[in-house]
């Protein structure tokens, strides 16, 4: 069972969405970042409703936690109390929060930084190595074609 403080992790079919559990009037709430330019955060986080409208430079938004979302909990390194307190200072302060970019301030650098002490963002992390392993990949394989390759086929202008 989750508690207040804990990280909520949505998983979507291409990502995973992420906020913070704090209390609320008429029950539990997530406080969490989106990306404006995508809508309200539920209708994509977890099968939600879709039915929130937010203002469309909101970032930080405070919703209810909808009855059968699913989600997995994950508890905060950082005391609960301070974990909840900081996602309420976000919210309170989003006009001077940032606005929201993939790689450097997105929901899950938020929930990180709430729950943690620390922004960051394992999803960008891991999203990077792979595209240098790619990267790298492509790059042996090119100049490993160009070595192999034909003198004549190299002396093209």
């Amino acid at each position: 069972m989750a508690r207040f403080g804990d990280r909520l992790t949505f998983s979507t079919p291409f990502y995973n969405h992420e906020g913070v559990l704090v209390p609320g009037p008429g029950g539990p709430h997530v406080i969490e970042r989106i990306n404006p330019g995508w809508g309200p955060s539920r209708g994509f986080s977890s099968g939600g409703s879709g039915s929130s409208v937010y203002a469309p430079r909101e970032c930080i938004v405070k919703r209810p936690l909808e009855e059968g979302e699913t989600f997995v909990a994950t508890p905060p390194c950082v005391p609960r109390e301070k974990a909840v307190r900081e996602a309420e200072r976000k919210y309170r302060n989003r006009e001077k929060e940032g606005p929201y970019d993939l790689l450097s301030n997105n929901c899950e650098h938020f929930a990180r930084e709430c729950t943690e002490g620390r922004p960051y963002s394992k999803q960008v992390d891991d999203g990077l190595k792979t595209a240098a392993v790619i990267g790298a990949a492509a790059a042996a394989g090119f100049l490993a074609y160009r070595a192999m390759a034909p003198a004549s086929a190299r002396k093209q202008n």
